[in-house]
This record gives C-alpha cells, structure tokens and sequence, in this order.
C-alpha cells in the first residue's frame, strides 16, 4: 500500500528521515538564493555598500561567511553610522569632497571564496580646501591635526571590517533561507502539494 508523508514519518521515523536526507540532497530545481541575495544588496545601500557581485559556499569549512564585491561610498558610509560629525571622519570627508582623496572604496575578493580587501586611498594632500567650514585650511594640516596620513589606513580598515561583518549577515541570511527550504516542513510541504506516496505498510 502508498503511505503519505505524514503516515510514514508517524509508522517508520527512520525511513522518513532517510527519505528526507534524501529529497534535501537533491537539486532545489531554482535559483533559490536570488532574493536573499538581492534582498542583501538593498540592505547593503543603507549602509553605503554599493554590492555587484557575492560569493558563497554553504560548504565551505574555513569560515561561516559569504564574500562580496563592489563599492563603499564614504559619505553614505559614514552618514549610516553615525559618523558625519566624528572629527576624523569629518575631515577625511571634507578632503574628499575637494577631491583630493576617493569618496568610493573599491571592495574586492582575493583567492578563491577566502578573504576580502579594500583597495588603498589614493590620497593628495598638497593643496588647500576651497569650501566648507574647513575651506582656507592646508589639508595636510587638517588630516594632521586629526591623527596623520594614518587616519586613512585607519578607515580603510575600518571600511573592510563592516564589509566583512555584513558579509557575515549575508552568509547567515543564505544559511537559514537554505535551512527553511530544506527542513523537514518543507518536505513534508513539498510532498502533500505534489501527493508524494511512499511504498509500505501503516504498522
């Protein structure tokens, strides 16, 4: 005789799970990650994170994250954290803004679904700012007065770390919209809409 899902999972747990295991290793049939990953781009823009391109195994065994590609516009950046008025922010903005230093950080992967990296400031000070509550100033003496040519190095990295955190988020999104579709209501689902019969006997 045909049991149904639920028959199965309540007269031979066992075979249900291998049935399970089963269904849950074969191919979604879709592109199932594309609203995640979509849904994580939109979130990125509130955070100044203009994402091309993200990366992920949920099998890889080095690092429980996704990797993405793209661009950081500082301002934005800044603006979401809070930051517009941080002196070292303020002014490392007012010299970009005069464009003498990138407003855009580039963010990229480096080797094969391993690290990310920011691509380096590129960065002239040898003029003076023309606008703003800083115009008149020398702009190495405002980037001095706040800490040094190492305050960029200081947001690059701090740039990266957030990169890498939200990359973090995305990985988990993925992870539990993976978990969702591949848990034991979802087949379960997925047999009483598609009227799945397993062979056996109700015991």
């Amino acid at each position: 005789m045909s049991l149904s899902v639920h028959e199965l999972k309540a007269t031979d747990p066992t075979r249900f799970a291998k049935e399970h295991q089963a269904w849950k290793c074969d191919d979604l049939g879709y592109d199932w990650w594309d609203c995640v990953c979509e849904d994580a781009k939109t979130q990125g823009k509130e955070q100044g994170f203009d994402i091309r391109d993200i990366w992920f195994d949920l099998s890889y065994s080095q690092g429980d994250r996704a990797v993405w590609e793209g661009e950081v516009d500082l301002r934005e950046f800044a603006k979401a954290r809070g930051l517009l008025t941080d002196p070292v922010w303020s002014a490392v903005l007012a010299v970009a803004g005069e464009g003498y230093a990138d407003s855009i950080m580039k963010i990229y992967s480096h080797g094969l679904r391993s690290t990310m990296r920011a691509e380096s400031m590129s960065v002239n000070l040898c003029v003076k700012i023309e606008n703003g509550v800083y115009a008149g100033m020398d702009s190495q003496d405002l980037i001095d007065a706040v800490g040094g040519d190492a305050v960029f190095d200081d947001i690059e990295e701090d740039v990266l770390t957030a990169a890498e955190e939200f990359a973090g988020d995305i990985y988990c999104q993925l992870r539990d919209e993976y978990e969702h579709l591949t848990s034991e209501e979802s087949f379960i689902e997925y047999c009483d809409c598609n009227e799945v019969t397993f062979k056996g006997e109700v015991k």
